[in-house]
């Protein structure tokens, strides 16, 4: 998911990218609309959407409604916004134009991707051993009531 409201740096990002399904959106708004109906393993978020769409705003509505990382994509980032960005949980800080711009994306693309399957397993796998757990209770519940009973007597 890329949010960039430039058209220009939604192509480019689609064109740089091909092996990647790159959906882009002008808006936070948009974007959500995306990732309801596709589902995303990182979001790519232009800081400089226009003055309706604030970063850190954009920032903590995009962290509200998905679990996927954030990678912020921005022309100018200075230390004091990318410590800000970092503090709020921002997998990567990239400014764009950099010399290693591309593969910087590419790699921090594919690390918030592969930190995002982690996650996703590590929740899969406890809610499962907590299903497991439930069930390994209430069989001993009714294992201690079957106990509990007289031989012979049904059930």
């Amino acid at each position: 998911m890329y949010v960039e409201d430039d058209a220009d740096q939604q192509r480019l990002m689609q064109l740089r990218y091909p092996e990647w399904r790159v959906d882009v959106s002008a808006t936070p708004d948009g974007a959500k609309d995306l990732m309801d109906s596709n589902g995303h393993e990182a979001i790519v978020v232009d800081l400089d959407l226009g003055p309706k769409h604030p970063w850190e705003r954009t920032i903590r509505y995009l962290q509200e409604m998905f679990a996927a990382p954030i990678i912020a994509y921005s022309g100018y980032v200075d230390d004091r916004i990318r410590q800000r960005l970092l503090d709020l949980g921002v997998f990567d800080v990239l400014t764009k134009g950099d010399v290693d711009d591309h593969w910087s994306l590419k790699r921090a693309v594919e690390g918030a991707a592969a930190s995002f399957k982690v996650k996703r397993l590590e929740t899969e796998r406890t809610r499962g051993l907590t299903e497991v757990r439930d069930q390994i209770r209430q069989l001993n519940r009714e294992l201690r009531e079957l106990r509990g009973k007289p031989e012979g007597a049904g059930g």
